[in-house]
């Protein structure tokens, strides 16, 4: 499976699918309708009344998930991200965010991420564009759509603007467009709330540090395992980060370098944000599965990532059918 998605054929874009129904096949064996927590937003609720039926929502969740896969294909070819055309990132993404059975539903993460995306698209297009203003408008409008379907996307608009700032020279009247954009959205869905008399101070009580790092249950055993995995990932991401650069052009660096800025947003947004549960893993995933899919191109020895690969999936079908999980996740 490595060997296939190495290479970017058209084939592989329509083999993701097959791939995404694979990973979340249990979604539709075992489906599960969302329930929300206390750090959805409350307009979420109408959404998911509409969307009631379980089977419903695992099969919109599969197809927003192999459309955020191509995207990422996209954003790491379209700007050379990787070494050669590949269509790793999409795989590992769709690997990373059907890895447990708690990310088998339709979160609020899950369908931000497809905002968020559009507004990283949005920003890598103003790359030396001598009038970039509708593409910093959609960039801003997106991520504060993304925000307000799942709040704790709120930090990556820090990283929307550094990223706009790396990408050209950002000028006040264009920051000052930016903020705008950004704000505007945001005060249209204030006054929704007012009108609806929806408006209420006690959803500020989730911006609280040192967030849901002090609400984990650190003696729980499959917490510790995803944080260790999770933990692990993002090492493997950091201790490569001069193998990606090395032999790039100045654009592709900032390019990758944005996506390091994201990764640090999501972990931000755990000190800032509480109520936060598995659905962030969405968050850290959109960096991670760049990275990591850049560490196994460095392999040389495409069996040797054939194997990995297979272990992976065994592991993550037996947790999510196997019998007796004691040890957990």
């Amino acid at each position: 499976m490595i060997s296939v998605f190495r290479k970017n054929d058209v084939a592989n874009i329509f083999l993701l699918l097959p791939y995404t129904i694979l990973l979340r096949v249990y979604s539709l064996t075992h489906p599960t309708a969302y329930q929300l927590t206390d750090i959805d937003p409350v307009w979420l609720t109408n959404f998911y009344g509409v969307v009631s039926s379980p089977i419903v929502q695992s099969i919109i969740a599969i197809l927003l998930i192999f459309g955020q896969a191509v995207i990422i294909n996209l954003l790491g070819n379209r700007h050379h991200i990787f070494r050669t055309p590949s269509a790793l990132g999409g795989m590992l993404y769709i690997l990373l965010v059907s890895a447990i059975p708690e990310l088998q539903v339709l979160s609020p993460a899950l369908i931000g991420v497809t905002f968020l995306l559009i507004s990283i698209y949005n920003v890598f297009t103003t790359y030396k564009q001598t009038v970039a203003a509708s593409s910093i408008f959609n960039a801003a409008l997106s991520s504060a759509v993304a925000a307000i379907i799942y709040p704790p996307f709120f930090i990556a608009m820090i990283t929307i603007f550094i990223g706009l700032s790396m990408m050209r020279n950002f000028k006040m009247i264009e920051r000052f467009q930016f903020v705008v954009s950004y704000g505007s959205m945001l005060w249209i869905v204030g006054v929704l709330l007012f009108y609806f008399d929806l408006l209420n101070l006690s959803m500020f009580n989730k911006v609280m540090p040192p967030g849901a790092l002090s609400e984990m249950n650190y003696t729980d055993t499959k917490t510790l395992w995803t944080l260790g995995v999770t933990l692990f990932l993002i090492l493997i991401s950091l201790g490569n980060y001069y193998s990606y650069v090395k032999k790039k052009g100045i654009d592709v660096r900032k390019k990758i370098s944005f996506f390091y800025w994201l990764l640090a947003s999501s972990l931000v947004a755990l000190l800032v944000f509480r109520f936060i549960d598995y659905q962030h893993f969405y968050f850290l995933a959109l960096s991670l599965s760049l990275f990591v899919s850049m560490a196994i191109l460095l392999i040389r020895n495409i069996a040797l990532a054939e194997l990995l690969h297979l272990v992976l999936l065994g592991c993550v079908f037996y947790y999510q059918f196997g019998d007796g999980l004691e040890l957990g996740f």
